[in-house]
């Protein structure tokens, strides 16, 4: 995976704004991320394993993000916003493709 393929996909994620996605439930954000996350998965997922996780590893930071955004508890506290993200992913493995198919660093 290149470094110019890398910083697109990261840019295409910054454009979307998942963060400010506060109306949106969890699985609302899996159907709309679940295409874009599969493609990419199967096309650099084959050769540039690591280097995708990398890239998910932005995602994931951005999915914080929106936690933090979504529940007022939370603002401001990025470590808290971490482990609730931890929490869904132990609730619903499967409803992020990148979850699904183990290319996140969030240990439960």
């Amino acid at each position: 995976m290149s470094e110019e393929s890398r910083n697109k996909i990261k840019r295409d994620l910054r454009k979307m704004g998942i963060h400010r996605w506060s109306t949106c439930t969890i699985s609302e954000i899996g159907e709309r991320l679940n295409p874009k996350l599969r493609g990419w998965v199967n096309y650099y997922g084959k050769f540039g394993k690591y280097e995708l996780r990398r890239v998910f590893r932005n995602l994931d930071h951005r999915l914080v993000k929106w936690v933090m955004k979504r529940y007022k508890n939370l603002r401001g506290r990025i470590r808290r916003g971490y482990n609730a993200i931890k929490k869904i992913k132990g609730l619903y493995p499967n409803i992020l493709e990148h979850w699904k198919v183990g290319m996140t660093d969030l240990k439960i």
